[in-house]
């Protein structure tokens, strides 16, 4: 059992090896939360087969600078045996720190981190929440309304049925 874990995980190093040497490209995606990196890798075969891997995902005990960040990703790539020459792009959030480190690279702007923030940005906008906050009145008044009692068979009417109790 002791030799098992080592040779699986030798075996499923080499299968992405292999699976990224002969795709077609490449892309990463690099994101670091609370003092932990993480990449994703993504190919796409000869057979336009769609893979991910995760390559790794291990502790920042250094501070998040440009350097550090390049340096870490760097490790992680020739950990893999992977060369950023093969890289397609990377997506990443869009804090100063990531401009810093992958500027040499092809990078892009997660759009979910982007979306999140608009509508975040948006949604403190005193019209905006104002405008809310009249539409769920409205929406708890109409829901309201829709459940009425009915004198007449003791029962409740809601969106025009009757229920009897």
């Amino acid at each position: 059992m002791e030799s098992e874990i080592p040779r699986l995980y030798d075996d499923v190093h080499k299968a992405v090896r292999d699976d990224v040497t002969s795709a077609s490209y490449f892309s990463c995606t690099s994101r670091n939360v609370s003092s932990f990196m993480s990449v994703t890798l993504q190919t796409i075969n000869r057979n336009w087969d769609l893979k991910a891997w995760c390559l790794g995902c291990f502790e920042m005990l250094v501070d998040h600078t440009g350097n550090e960040l390049e340096e870490a990703f760097s490790d992680m790539l020739e950990g893999w045996n992977l060369s950023e020459r093969r890289l397609v792009a990377i997506t990443t959030d869009n804090v100063s720190n990531n401009d810093k480190a992958f500027a040499h690279l092809t990078w892009m702007y997660c759009f979910g981190h982007n979306l999140d923030l608009s509508v975040s940005k948006a949604l403190a906008l005193e019209y905006v929440s104002s405008a809310l906050s009249r539409l769920r009145k409205t929406i708890f008044k109409i829901n309201k309304e829709k459940a009425v009692p009915n004198k007449e068979t003791s029962g409740t009417r809601i969106a025009g049925y009757d229920t009897h109790s």
